[in-house]
């Protein structure tokens, strides 16, 4: 018995555009957030699957909970994947170590 191999996961920056195509088409929302967002594309091989999304989030104060500056901060707001082979933890964790690579100053991201 073989089994077939995954295809590569590949995450990276996206336009507006993308990103909106992807929750309009896969998340139960249909809807992009508004404000200063990180979009992140996801494709196994060369088949684009979805995005993921990170902002300040809906509460501005999040961050002081956690005695942080706003800029310090993030949440995970959307997750729209039409269906996939990789584990949505392996989509999130490659999601997360790009945001941080990009964003030095990020200490936390908060997901609901």
């Amino acid at each position: 018995m073989s089994s077939t191999p995954r295809p590569e996961l590949r995450v990276g920056f996206i336009d507006s555009k993308a990103a909106r195509y992807a929750v309009e088409k896969w998340h139960y929302s249909k809807r992009l957030p508004v404000g200063k967002l990180v979009r992140l594309g996801v494709w196994e091989g060369d088949r684009f699957i979805g995005a993921v999304v990170f902002s300040w989030g809906a509460n501005h104060n999040l961050s002081s909970q956690f005695g942080l500056r706003m800029t310090e901060c993030a949440e995970l707001v959307r997750v729209a994947l039409r269906d996939h082979q990789a584990p949505v933890t392996q989509i999130v964790a490659e999601a997360i170590r790009l945001l941080k690579q990009h964003s030095p100053g990020l200490r936390v991201v908060v997901s609901f």
